[in-house]
């Protein structure tokens, strides 16, 4: 109800059983996977989705233009694969190295309008290295700047 009323809501990992009861139609578990560490990049979707404003980039200097970089995910073991089953679901990041569902990160709108869903693969204070982290924290600082900005003044 949270999110079919205007709600934003961010999983991750584990939590990927729950989603798939509340929308079996739109995601699902595609097997599991992990105890390793991945490069992931973002799709083609999800390059034009400003919800990966400053994911994959660095700064060259303080202050200059920023360049790509490339980013490595820790998936811890037994983590459920994400599998798409709508187009309403944009696979935002991916990993070629994942057999089976490539997803890394995805985002649906439940019902047309409500609210969304951001669903990523691992965890905050898991990633390989910093830039991992910071990764997954602009991805989840943009998810949120969405919701402020769709909420309006």
């Amino acid at each position: 109800k949270f999110v079919e009323g205007g709600g934003y809501l961010f999983t991750s990992d584990w939590a990927l059983t729950l989603l798939t009861r509340l929308y079996p139609a739109l995601i699902g578990i595609g097997g599991t996977y992990g105890g390793t560490v991945v490069r992931i990049s973002p799709t083609s979707r999800g390059e034009k989705s400003p919800l990966l404003a400053g994911v994959f980039v660095k700064p060259e200097k303080p202050r200059a233009t920023t360049t790509s970089r490339e980013l490595k995910w820790d998936i811890d073991g037994g983590s459920y694969l994400v599998q798409a089953k709508s187009e309403r679901v944009t696979t935002l990041v991916e990993s070629s190295q994942i057999p089976g569902p490539r997803a890394v990160a995805v985002v649906f709108s439940p019902t047309e309008k409500g609210g969304r869903v951001l669903h990523v693969l691992s965890h905050f204070g898991k990633q390989q290295d910093q830039y991992g982290e910071f990764a997954l924290q602009n991805l989840l600082l943009n998810f949120l700047l969405e919701r402020v900005e769709k909420a309006g003044p």
